[in-house]
């Protein structure tokens, strides 16, 4: 695993009273002589259809779990709002403007995140970062938090989006990241591992997503999460830690029914 590479840049803010670029004023009847491109939605696979690629969609929030849909050809906006913070997500295939993130505001720190796993950049204040950006082979991405505020992500925040985005586009509608073999880790625990068999928090059958289920059995939040699955076994493993480059993690395993069999805890 490559490490990872964080260049953080402070940036002087030249002019007094930063914000938003300004626009040419408009006035009501220029308004009226630009139509709105975008196409409002709470539908998916309608807003897909529009702009004419697919896209991954996180989790975000817990209380916000039906996002706004925004959509034109060639470009895909999700939203979400649960009244008191705002992150949209956008997509649009790769063409000369990388960054289609649409905030103009200016951000005194700038990141540059390199890592096997997930790269990016973003922009933001005191480490909460308000703009991200990253790309693929043939799309751009942008993740925007309260545009010009001080309460933007966190670098854990970032990582827990960007990976589970990875983690639906490897296996769509199942959210695996992989394969495994539960009898080859059942046989295979090392010295220093603390294994739990019991007391767990998941007994009974739950049509909850698996990875939410692990995450109700772990020690604390960690920024990144892995989930595989033994198809003959029908069994899951959900991998959470801290870093992708050191061993020290936290291993969930699950069944079909929602029911937690086993933790180890790695260090």
């Amino acid at each position: 695993m490559k490490r990872w590479l964080y260049i953080l840049v402070v940036i002087s803010l030249i002019f007094s009273g930063c914000g938003k670029a300004e626009s040419p004023e408009q006035t009501p009847e220029t308004e009226m002589n630009v139509p709105n491109p975008w196409t409002e939605t709470h539908s998916l696979s309608e807003a897909e259809e529009i702009a004419g690629f697919s896209i991954a969609v996180p989790a975000i929030w817990e209380d916000c779990e039906s996002p706004l849909f925004r959509a034109m050809p060639g470009m895909l906006e999700v939203l979400w709002d649960n009244g008191e913070d705002q992150i949209t997500l956008r997509k649009a295939p790769r063409g000369e403007e990388s960054d289609i993130s649409g905030d103009y505001n200016t951000y005194p720190e700038y990141i540059v995140a390199c890592g096997d796993l997930i790269s990016y950049e973003a922009r933001g204040k005191n480490n909460l970062f308000n703009v991200v950006t990253w790309g693929e082979e043939e799309y751009v991405y942008s993740l925007n938090k309260n545009p010009g505020t001080e309460r933007g992500m966190s670098s854990e925040e970032i990582g827990k989006i960007l990976m589970e985005m990875k983690e639906i586009k490897q296996l769509p509608g199942m959210i695996a990241y992989g394969s495994f073999s539960y009898e080859e880790d059942r046989s295979s625990i090392k010295d220093g591992d603390v294994v739990i068999r019991e007391g767990f928090v998941h007994t009974e059958k739950c049509d909850k997503h698996i990875t939410e289920l692990a995450k109700d059995e772990v020690s604390r939040d960690y920024p990144f999460c892995q989930t595989f699955r033994d198809d003959t076994a029908g069994m899951w493993a959900v991998h959470f830690f801290d870093d992708p480059e050191r061993p020290d993690q936290e291993i969930v395993y699950l069944d079909d029914d929602g029911i937690t069999r086993m933790i180890i805890i790695r260090k």
